[in-house]
């Protein structure tokens, strides 16, 4: 973790990235907790990024994201933006997310609904068009920048 910490210390997002992709809080990543890191930094549309999300969070690999599920994609937004994860909140953005993708209202988003409405919600929109999106690309350049200095 320090290591990951250190290559990227002036990014505030390292941090956070990393506490979201370290799943079983072990302070280090396995080799499947890396793949995910790996993965995620190079995705550039509001799409993949969105299909990638869907995967990540559809736990029961049902093809659905129902309302606890939604609340793990919320929960784990804070926590890659740095916020502090409050129940009243996650539950607010809940709400506003399953109203702005959830077009057949029946609790569960598809993947078709949420890859297709997911910018439609101010939260998701927010997210990775605003501020954290900024450092995330920030991270994934010098990433490469790294990469091609290393060949």
């Amino acid at each position: 973790k320090a290591m990951f910490i250190e290559e990227n210390m002036e990014l505030l997002l390292a941090d956070s990235l990393f506490g979201v992709f370290d799943e079983d809080s072990s302070g280090t990543l396995n080799f499947y907790e890396y793949m995910h890191v790996q993965q995620a930094m190079g995705l550039t549309t509001p799409e993949e990024k969105l299909n990638w999300i869907f995967c990540a969070f559809d736990q029961d690999v049902s093809g659905h994201i129902d309302v606890l599920e939604i609340s793990n994609v919320v929960a784990g937004m804070f926590k890659m933006a740095g916020m502090e994860v409050d129940k009243d909140k996650i539950v607010g953005c809940v709400s506003e997310i399953r109203y702005a993708v959830d077009k057949d209202r029946d609790w569960k988003i598809s993947k078709e609904e949420f890859v297709n409405n997911g910018m439609k919600s101010k939260f998701i929109s927010n997210m990775l068009t605003g501020p954290i999106e900024e450092q995330y690309a920030e991270l994934n350049k010098r990433k490469h920048k790294k990469e091609n200095s290393e060949v």
